[in-house]
């Protein structure tokens, strides 16, 4: 678990994730109206799940009421996108929905990951920035 290669074949790691009830925190209203809700304001929330959470890639979400779990993952590659200097990884964070966690972590990653369009998406950082 953690390494995982795009279609390009570039390496990305897992980082960091975080789950939460989609409905978390919803106190009334229905599956359908909250799920608008959600929707309308899903980059912010998904960038208040795993801070700072940019640059952010959304996967999905489907039409309808929205699946039980948001998931907020982080992910790094040893290379940067925009920079060849070997100081230099790229970070992205991704946002998806699950309806169940039947499924392993790496097969639910490798389910979406192709999807992320990593060069185009994914920020440059200087690892020795402390």
């Amino acid at each position: 678990m953690g390494l995982h290669r795009l279609p390009n074949g570039r390496e990305v790691f897992l980082v960091r994730l975080k789950m939460i009830g989609t409905y978390s925190g919803v106190v009334e209203g229905s599956a359908k109206t909250a799920s608008q809700h959600i929707r309308k304001h899903l980059t912010i929330r998904a960038v208040e799940m795993l801070p700072p959470g940019r640059p952010l890639a959304i996967i999905g979400p489907p039409e309808g009421e929205l699946p039980q779990w948001m998931c907020m993952a982080e992910f790094e590659s040893k290379r940067g996108v925009h920079n060849t200097d070997p100081d230099f990884n790229s970070r992205l964070y991704v946002c998806w929905f699950m309806a169940d966690t039947a499924r392993s972590l790496d097969e639910v990653i490798a389910s979406f990951l192709p999807q992320v369009d990593w060069e185009r998406t994914a920020e440059d950082f200087d690892v020795m920035d402390f």
